[in-house]
């Protein structure tokens, strides 16, 4: 006599087929919509352009605007910085002992001023060393 198992593995046999050709399309259809290269930083490259690049062109394209306006007033003022470092000139004496006497200050008021030290709490001991006494009514 046969199982219950085994009359249903019989009458769903013929079904298989089908079953795995609708496992194959619903597969196909959740593929990747960019396709995968063996180079995976063009992949990368093409699902950056198409997530972030075209849905917002009129965004990127006024920053792009932006930037060129900004590039050209640049380039048209054509003026240089005022003073760098190397054409600065050497301080004086008078600044040099005044730097010297702030620096001075500064470490004796970090010296002076130690930190609080801040009172921390005792540490919880376990639960199982305090027993309250269970009133019964």
């Amino acid at each position: 006599m046969k199982t219950l198992r085994e009359i249903l593995l019989e009458r769903h046999t013929a079904a298989e087929p089908a079953l795995d050709d609708v496992r194959r399309k619903s597969l196909a259809s959740l593929s990747s919509p960019y396709p995968i290269s063996q180079n995976w930083a063009v992949s990368v490259m093409v699902a950056v352009w198409n997530e972030l690049i075209l849905p917002c062109r009129r965004v990127w394209s006024g920053l792009a605007a932006v930037w060129l306006v900004i590039v050209g007033l640049h380039l048209a003022t054509g003026s240089k910085p005022k003073m760098t470092v190397a054409e600065s000139e050497p301080l004086d004496r008078a600044t040099i002992m005044v730097l010297r006497e702030q620096r001075q200050i500064m470490a004796q008021m970090l010296e002076t001023a130690p930190p609080a030290a801040a009172a921390r709490p005792p540490a919880p001991g376990p639960r199982g060393d305090v027993r309250r006494p269970v009133a019964m009514a």
